[in-house]
């Protein structure tokens, strides 16, 4: 409990722009994420974490289908719009983010879907080198979490989509503001050296609000990938929904523009 708690006080002592830069060094330094291969581990992860985002994009098939422009924000390597695009190779998708260490690795998800993205680029999410209304679909795979200015991010996704579009922050570990230290030291458990968060969906919703959208917040306690303990408790959270309102949960959040 002690290194939980020292854990806590020292990522919340670290400014956005230290939290960005710890993200963007992460890929770089990374001992099976970096750029300069492909790893056996790596491999493992990302694939397990795919049949959580097919099962996302199942369930958004008909968002997806009406989208011809689609971007990835805060990819990471890009390997979930590799996906998608081998998926729908007649859309066009792009990939992003903050990293550049991290884009420069799309190559190898490129090969392994068979797939070639349309453009793939490192930016911040709430500084998008697209034009106005360019994209018909922007999302986020369990990524949002990482952004460090919300508001800007949802003001920035905004400018970028047209009239109509959609943004969808998929898979996302979310909670109430009174849960949120406890929420916030398990998150950091894991990835220590690149600050994990929780998205207080309270405060995203008036945010999204404020910026003109219509959202909505659903939440989704998938059982994929979890441990003893978190299988357990999600199974429950799975079967009394109301609790889902109340403690920490994975949601996805669908901003209309």
């Amino acid at each position: 409990m002690g290194e939980q708690i020292e854990l806590f006080n020292k990522m919340k002592q670290i400014t956005p722009e230290e939290r960005e830069q710890l993200e963007i060094d992460y890929w770089k330094i990374s001992e099976t994420e970096s750029p300069d291969k492909l790893t056996v581990e790596n491999l493992i992860n990302k694939m397990s974490e795919a049949e959580i985002f097919r099962l996302k994009v199942k369930r958004y098939q008909d968002l997806f289908n009406c989208s011809n422009t689609i971007l990835e924000l805060g990819a990471g390597q890009g390997w979930a719009a590799c996906m998608l695009k081998s998926l729908s190779p007649d859309k066009t998708i792009y990939a992003s983010d903050i990293s550049e260490h991290a884009i420069i690795s799309i190559k190898y998800w490129e090969d392994i879907f068979k797939a070639k993205i349309d453009k793939a680029f490192p930016c911040k999410s709430y500084a998008i080198p697209l034009k106005d209304g360019s994209v018909d679909l922007i999302y986020c795979f369990q990524s949002a979490h990482h952004f460090t200015k919300i508001k800007d991010t949802l003001c920035e996704i905004r400018r970028v989509l047209k009239k109509g579009g959609i943004c969808l922050f998929l898979n996302e570990p979310s909670c109430r503001k009174y849960l949120y230290g406890f929420a916030y030291k398990r998150a950091n458990k894991n990835r220590p050296d690149a600050p994990e968060d929780v998205l207080l969906y309270k405060d995203i919703e008036k945010t999204a609000k404020k910026e003109g959208y219509n959202i909505e917040v659903c939440f989704d306690p998938i059982l994929i990938r979890r441990r003893p303990f978190e299988l357990i408790y999600y199974y429950i959270l799975s079967k009394l929904k109301p609790l889902q309102h109340i403690l920490p949960c994975s949601a996805d959040y669908i901003f209309r523009k």
